[in-house]
């Protein structure tokens, strides 16, 4: 039997509910094509100093530039200056990924942000991927339409929200190889 792989059965998002970013991040970023990310971080409690840390040091490991930007709370009408702001910084510094580290509201402003960048043309093919490491709150609904991130790194204890036999087999087919 082969090796299980930490992707499953077809679906667009990679979830690693391994919890270790400074493993993670970096190598992910890279693997879809990232060269010089976005970080977008979240201006809440749910912005860990030591997480922000692990995932800018992996970055730094894996020899890839980054730029930070901070969308505070995102909410409000306050939202559309702000993805605005940071779709100019984007495109100024040559961006080519996007990455939020935060919770489900940071996660929503990389998604809208990495679309406005595809559509402005700055991906080759009509799509900027961006990735997320979710750490607090509750984990977002990857369910609808629009683009999904290409990989999410959740802290493992926000898989307990999610019912038993789905977190099972969820934990079964994501965790870590």
């Amino acid at each position: 039997m082969g090796k299980m792989v930490n992707y499953g059965f077809g679906m667009p998002t990679r979830l690693v509910a391994d919890g270790d970013v400074a493993r993670w991040c970096g190598r992910l970023v890279a693997h879809y094509g990232g060269t010089k990310a976005l970080v977008v971080l979240g201006g809440d409690k749910h912005t860990r100093d030591e997480l922000v840390s692990a995932a800018l040091g992996s970055l730094d490991r894996a020899l890839l530039e980054r730029v930070l930007f901070r969308c505070g709370s995102v909410g409000g009408d306050g939202g559309d200056e702000l993805i605005d702001e940071a779709v100019a910084l984007a495109t100024d510094e040559g961006v080519d990924f996007v990455l939020a580290i935060g919770d489900a509201d940071t996660a929503g402003f990389a998604r809208e942000l990495a679309r406005r960048m595809a559509a402005l043309d700055a991906g080759e093919d009509g799509f900027v991927p961006y990735g997320c490491i979710l750490s607090e709150g509750k984990a977002p609904a990857v369910v609808g339409t629009g683009e999904v991130p290409v990989f999410a790194i959740i802290a493992p204890e926000l898989l307990e929200g999610i019912g038993s036999p789905l977190r099972e087999l969820l934990g079964s087919i994501c965790a870590a190889a």
